[in-house]
């Protein structure tokens, strides 16, 4: 059971000094033992009792010995049996909405009523009341408040809503100072208590704000009964490690009758304070509020306002608090959120607020946009040419620059002199003379912090272009499409701004008023234009500038229509957060009619739930997709992931693209022996025989001899038929959660796969032995493990001579994968391959997961045993993603397994492959890459090896270099696993766009293995990043499923 804390500031107990209208209320003083007393009279409970903090009442938290809580509420002497009444129905009314024992419903006493009389030691009468106690944390205390949790907030929120605001309205002898009805008296009576200028000064703007925006909309706003007090501390939360949480309420001794809206407007004004973006938290809230309680127009109008109207009632009355309280320290540390989030607030252009708390209830965010469509769609054709001709001509053609296009991706990194000429090519192929970059796409190459946004998950860039670009030489004259005057112009120099910028107010006679917007000119226009100049439909505007003038960009006008200027001056945001396209789509409509374009200039928006099902339509089931919301990845950068929106992800899980992903050099090499030659190994070619001629100079001397194939799972099956082949023998030596790849002889051979889901268990020639592992094995003393895991290698030696056999061959992972990326005991492959050769077999190194310097200390992971493998096998990473593997052995076996049976593979060895797997070995060097996997894992181990102290939850940390295991267990001494734990933390990471995924037979490691230029820094953010998500309510619990 959870305990709920002491409340700080939810109620404010009126006294004399702050209004001589309201009662001074006489808090009941009963004893534990006098409320232990009333307990058992009324309700034949006998109980262990305590009380709890209350501000207006006495509460007493009531325990059975089996294990049955309950709230033994004392009401003050000045509460009514009428109000009271009034609760009690609220609360009947709400429980049978929400789910069962989330909310406090009335206990009948022994003569079956809801509310008992009784009197205390000094004569004076009160109200009793039994209600379950309502068990979870404080939403104050509880993290994290994600979208989903906030959703649900306002859902419950609109549901308590939904059965409070009918209750018959009774005539009550009450007033509250946090009744919003009153709130412009409350304030004006106690502005003065607060003593900081600033706050007082910005606590009067929002009184005016509010009086403005109310005055027309009083009359039509529904009232009604209202829970009033959704603050952090009455909503209680019973965290949970999948799903949205459950949520509870209490404390109902705030309910009024009054405006409805002011019920998501209290719940935003708690649930904004601390967010990193408030109006995010608001929105989200507010669309769960509207899908179980619809809001009305008028009631989104005022909402807002009434958001700093709560913040500054907290603030006010806090304030005369404090005066009247001055050794209260808390009081001060409370309204220090609440000062914060009013500043910030403050910021914010409530027109905005509007437009997104609209968007939330799925109204058009700009209300008028449908009457500026009107418009546009009646007087399109009429427009003049932007350039003086038309657009939409075989001159012109529409390029690609979203996120996932290859225009995009080979353009970013090269100077502006080598992207102009890139551009011009493409025009050049395309005959055209004109490029138009589209509305609304999503684009990745806004990577300046200014394109950055603190959200509930982390980060979040402004990707959507909110204009139209016209790419057209420096120096071209751009002409103003219709009517309008200079209503501002400015010169914004910061690198990757607008430089020049002129906005034009239009206002036709037959239409709405609405502004364009020209970026990226040239100065002149910023000395021949001046502010109220008129400028007229089709006349010269300005000309494009270069580079040096236009914000650092390649020569471009961006073009944009705005409906709402808001507050900006000049410097008008031309990209927005895909979380808010829908409001900046409506502000800031598509100007393609404008321009004489069709609809190719808009982008479409790939639908995540389209491709789903196309993708289940045409790839089989076995095809699973990576978490509970698949991304839609179009594009890989060095240690990123960028998915469809233009977010970046930390990919801390693909060691396959082992030195980044698309790394410019890998690309060409993969192009430029494209345009040369790619076939079979039938010819001589010296590409294939320098590869293979590089690749055996990596090993020790003995591996000399190379055999190209397409995979690891080639690799591997090749390697089973070499042992074969050579021995004679079929019988395999394997280890327990092995997997070897995905072929049936590799299925054969790999437990991980054969004693899982859908597998049949072994073959009787494999035979498997205890997984090596120190943490969770059958022996986990360092000292003594390798050599017994060894034992249990030559008992299955001794077991085959037995029976008159021997092994072909041991086949291991130089550090376990599928396991849960497992070291191997010092001594292990030494005294195994011993044992191996011993009996006749061969020894086998698969190094498809940890090869090509991945542990930093070696370039193979088998020299970490201090061992030559006969044969070792190599995939993954060797050639960064493109199909590649290879088998290296010793000459003699080669010689041994040339039979006269041939061994030929279609496209093994071909020369685009070689081609990429030099670039990759290249790339390692000139890079330094397995330095880096050696400095910053060690690093990175360390770190987490220290986190372990702070968090029981990590059993173990475990790896070497950039191939690190992390074990989550529910207890350190017992190491039960936790999956459950596992699954949140790799999903919540990915909400905040780190990628990670889980291993081992418990499924409880996080595995960490990621492209190898990932750095330091990168390292340093997951660390951050690991512990949030670790501290999380759901994570401080050991929950079960």
């Amino acid at each position: 059971m959870y305990t709920t804390p002491q409340t700080p500031e939810q109620k404010i107990t009126p006294t004399k000094n702050m209004n001589k209208s309201l009662p001074e209320l006489e808090r009941p003083e009963f004893s534990e033992q006098e409320a232990g007393l009333l307990l058992e009279e009324n309700y034949g409970l006998c109980c262990t009792l305590e009380e709890l903090p209350g501000e207006r009442d006495q509460n007493f938290l009531a325990q059975e010995h089996n294990g049955e809580s309950y709230v033994l509420k004392i009401s003050n002497s000045c509460e009514t049996l009428e109000f009271l009444k009034v609760q009690n129905n609220a609360l009947e009314s709400a429980a049978m909405l929400l789910e069962k024992g989330r909310i406090p419903s009335v206990y009948p006493n022994k003569n079956g009523e809801p509310l008992s009389r009784v009197r205390s030691t000094n004569g004076s009468l009160h109200w009793l009341r039994l209600v379950p106690y309502v068990d979870g944390l404080s939403m104050a205390e509880y993290r994290p408040h994600t979208r989903e949790f906030l959703l649900e907030l306002g859902a419950m929120c609109g549901t308590v809503t939904k059965a409070l605001h009918k209750i018959p309205l009774r005539t009550l002898d009450r007033r509250l100072l946090w009744e919003m009805h009153n709130v412009q008296d409350t304030l004006n009576e106690y502005l003065t208590w607060i003593k900081d200028k600033k706050l007082r000064n910005r606590v009067s703007r929002s009184l005016d704000l509010y009086k403005r925006t109310m005055e027309p909309l009083e009359s039509k706003l529904r009232r009604g009964w209202i829970h009033n007090d959704f603050n952090d501390y009455n909503v209680l939360v019973l965290p949970k490690l999948a799903g949205t949480p459950d949520l509870g309420l209490i404390d109902f001794g705030d309910m009024t009758h009054s405006y409805l809206v002011a019920e998501p407007a209290v719940a935003c004004a708690y649930a904004m304070l601390d967010k990193p973006d408030p109006l995010e938290a608001a929105v989200h809230l507010i669309r769960g509020f509207h899908q179980r309680f619809p809001l009305e127009e008028n009631e989104l109008e005022i909402l807002f306002p009434m958001i700093l109207m709560r913040l500054c009632l907290s603030l006010t009355i806090g304030a005369f608090q404090q005066q009247n309280d001055p050794k209260n320290e808390y009081l001060g540390i409370s309204q220090q959120h609440a000062c914060e989030l009013l500043e910030r607030l403050h910021e914010v252009n409530p027109r905005f607020a509007y437009y997104l708390f609209r968007d939330a209830c799925n109204m058009e965010a700009f209300p008028s946009l449908p009457e500026f469509s009107k418009w546009q769609k009646k007087v399109a054709g009429s427009f003049h040419f932007l350039l003086g001709e038309p657009l939409n001509t075989e001159k012109t053609t529409v390029l690609d620059l979203s996120a996932g296009s290859s225009f995009s991706a080979k353009s970013e990194g090269m100077s502006l002199e080598a992207q102009q000429e890139f551009l011009d090519t493409y025009l050049r192929e395309k005959n055209a003379e004109i490029g138009v970059g589209k509305y609304l796409e999503a684009r990745s190459f806004y990577a300046a912090d200014e394109f950055v946004n603190d959200s509930l998950d982390g980060h979040e860039k402004r990707t959507i272009h909110l204009g139209i670009d016209i790419c057209v030489p420096a120096g071209t004259v751009i002409y103003a499409p219709i009517k309008g005057v200079v209503h501002q112009i400015q010169d914004n120099k910061s690198e990757l701004d607008y430089g020049p910028t002129v906005i034009l107010k239009h206002q036709p006679e037959d239409g709405p008023v609405f502004y364009t917007l020209y970026g990226h000119l040239s100065r002149e226009c910023l000395k021949q234009l001046k502010t109220g100049q008129i400028v007229s439909g089709g006349t010269a505007l300005a000309k494009i500038g270069d580079s040096n003038e236009n914000g650092g960009w390649l020569p471009h006008v961006h073009f944009q229509i705005i409906l709402d200027l808001f507050d900006y001056d000049g410097n008008y945001p031309g990209v927005a957060l895909p979380s808010r396209k829908k409001v900046w789509c409506s502000i800031c409509p598509d100007p393609g009619m404008m321009l004489g374009l069709g609809s190719e200039s808009t982008a479409e928006e790939i639908d995540s739930g389209q491709l789903l099902n196309r993708r289940r339509n045409v790839f089989g089931q076995s095809l699973s997709l990576s978490y509970q919301e698949p991304l839609i990845i179009v594009r890989g950068q060095g240690q990123s992931l960028i998915d469809s929106k233009g977010q970046f992800y930390l990919d801390c899980v693909n060691n396959v693209a082992h030195v980044g992903h698309s790394h410019p050099d890998i690309a060409k090499a993969q192009s430029n022996q494209a345009y040369v030659l790619n076939t079979n190994t039938r010819y001589l070619n010296p590409v294939n025989i320098e590869y293979a001629e590089r690749l055996c100079g990596l090993f020790p001397e003995q591996l000399n001899t190379c055999f190209l194939v397409c995979s690891g799972s080639e690799a591997n099956e090749l390697a089973l038929r070499i042992a074969g082949t050579v021995n004679g023998q079929k019988d395999m030596i394997v280890l327990e959660e092995a997997y070897h790849g995905n072929t049936k002889a590799n299925i054969d051979i790999s437990p991980y796969k054969h004693n899982g889901p859908g597998g049949t268990g072994p073959p009787e020639w494999v035979h498997q032995i205890p997984m090596p592992y120190l943490y969770r094995g059958l022996y986990r003393d360092p000292a003594t493990a390798g050599k017994l895991y060894a034992d249990e290698v030559l008992k299955i030696c001794e077991k085959l001579f037995g029976q008159g056999k021997k092994p072909a061959a041991f086949i291991c992972e130089s550090m376990l994968g599928c396991g849960g990326h497992v070291p191997l005991p010092d001594g292990f492959l030494k005294q195994s391959y011993q044992h191996v050769r011993q009996h006749g077999g061969l020894c086998i190194a698969d190094e498809v997961p940890v090869g090509f310097g991945r542990t930093g200390k070696h370039f193979w992971s088998f020299e970490l045993q201090d061992v030559v493998p006969d044969i070792v096998t190599l995939g993954k990473p060797i050639g960064n993603g493109h199909p590649l593997g290879a088998v290296i052995t010793t000459q003699k076996i080669a010689e041994e397994f040339a039979n006269g049976m041939e061994y030929f593979n279609t496209f093994g060895g071909n020369q685009v492959s070689c081609s990429v797997g030099m670039a990759v070995l290249d790339i390692m060097e000139n890079e330094g890459l397995q330095q880096n996997a050696l400095e910053t894992g060690s690093w990175l181990k360390e770190k987490l090896e220290m986190l372990k102290n702070a968090f029981p939850l990590i059993g173990d940390v475990r790896g070497e270099g950039l191939f690190l295991g992390v074990e989550l267990v529910l207890d350190p001494e017992t190491r039960e696993p936790a999956p459950l734990q596992a699954d949140y933390l790799v999903e919540r990471l990915k909400s905040r766009k780190i990628l990670l995924s889980t291993e081992g037979p418990g499924h409880n490691v996080l595995k960490f293995k990621p492209p190898m230029v990932f750095n330091h820094s990168d390292a340093q953010h997951l660390l951050v990043e690991l512990q949030q998500v670790l501290r999380e309510s759901p994570m401080q619990k050991n929950l079960k499923a």
